[in-house]
């Protein structure tokens, strides 16, 4: 049977009372220590949490975070921090007292006057003041950069126009070109955004390492680009600094070429005098108009390389209630009409530097009125041209 037991040790103003078996060695006391206190630094210190940033780039970007530590921070009676290049010297400086040891603080690349300071290499001071506990010291950090020159980039866009198709598979090629500005690109994102501004089609720089884009025309949900659309081309890029540059540019989207789609050019009226193929002989505001239209048509023809173009000639039918003087006057008035008025534009075309063996000229009288011959108000409508490609 064993027995327990009881031994009061005192020693001076110690007690401690142990109980325990005989067959059994006492317990070991258990120790609390405290927790280590925070290692002191031995030396002041400031340090960019980064390379470098640019005041011009979007939140966060734009400021630099630094590192402080403080010395024997009970002692300190004053601090000041300046940002120096070696070329411009100081251009910012901050100043502090013992009541505030900030263990950071940020620069947003301003001068102490709130300009940009100048594009350059950096360090930051943290110089501290302990009074007469001991002498005063300066510790400096490594470089960093501040960085305003953004990126440049170009865009490259073949064919154009591009003829989309739902049968086809023809494809478009974008190539993407970027310079560095003071800091290497990281990443870009294209976006095809149409008339409506919508987001047609968006690329970024992770599927596209070599800035190579060969694209089939359709959109994020697999829509096709829509025939004679122009769309806005929008490039933005972005170096590691937070500086962002942007280039825009478009794409011209012509007639379709599906087979059962006649690929037409769309273009504003040509407006012809009655009976005749004359479209200068008009108002002063109808002939100035024409004239606007076909600088534009001209323009646009441009964007369609050496792609051949037909001009379409059109009549409008007098005798449309009598078959028989109908099919006389379409033969012998309205086909050699519609022609002469397809002839005229072709002229006016290649007076404005479109290539003649590029136009081609045909008239089809009054076979595909616009408004019913009827309509007395409106068959000037009819009287008129449409482009093509052959």
């Amino acid at each position: 049977m064993l027995r327990s037991y009881q031994l009061l040790l005192i020693v001076g103003a110690l007690a401690l009372t142990l109980t325990g078996c005989p067959s059994q060695p006492p317990a070991q006391p258990t120790v609390n220590t405290p927790p280590a206190a925070a290692a002191k630094p031995d030396v002041n210190s400031i340090q960019p949490e980064k390379g470098g940033f640019s005041p011009k780039a979007d939140a966060p970007n734009n400021f630099l975070t630094f590192d402080l530590k403080f010395a024997d921070a009970k002692d300190v009676q004053s601090w000041k921090v300046t940002f120096q290049n070696p070329k411009d010297g100081v251009q910012r400086t901050l100043t502090g007292t013992a009541a505030k040891l900030p263990p950071t603080l940020t620069w947003d690349g301003r001068t102490d006057a709130g300009k940009l300071a100048p594009e350059a290499t950096y360090t930051a001071s943290l110089s501290v003041d302990y009074g007469k506990v001991r002498a005063p010291d300066t510790q400096t950090s490594i470089p960093f950069v501040l960085d305003i020159t953004p990126p440049s980039d170009t865009i490259t866009i073949k064919p154009e126009p591009y003829f989309p198709s739902e049968s086809l598979k023809d494809t478009l090629h974008i190539q993407i070109t970027t310079k560095n500005g003071g800091g290497q690109v990281v990443n870009w994102r294209l976006q095809i955004i149409d008339p409506d501004g919508t987001v047609f089609k968006n690329f970024i720089s992770e599927d596209h390492r070599d800035g190579d884009i060969v694209w089939d025309g359709r959109s994020d949900s697999n829509g096709l680009l829509k025939p004679n659309t122009t769309y806005k081309v929008l490039l933005s890029i972005f170096d590691e600094w937070g500086n962002r540059a942007e280039a825009y540019s478009q794409l011209q989207v012509g007639p379709s070429k599906d087979k059962n789609v006649r690929p037409e050019i769309p273009s504003g009226p040509i407006i012809f005098k009655a009976n005749t193929a004359n479209y200068t002989d008009l108002p002063r505001d109808l002939a100035r108009r024409n004239e606007y239209v076909l600088n534009e048509l001209a323009t646009q023809l441009r964007k369609y390389g050496s792609a051949a173009i037909v001009i379409e000639g059109h009549a409008n039918k007098v005798f449309w209630w009598n078959k028989a003087k109908g099919d006389r006057e379409q033969q012998d008035v309205l086909i050699p009409l519609s022609r002469e008025r397809a002839e005229a534009v072709r002229r006016a075309l290649i007076e404005r530097g479109i290539p003649a063996d590029q136009l081609h000229a045909i008239g089809v009288g009054a076979d595909d009125p616009v408004v019913p011959f009827s309509d007395k108000g409106k068959t000037w409508e009819n009287r008129r041209v449409v482009f093509y490609l052959k």
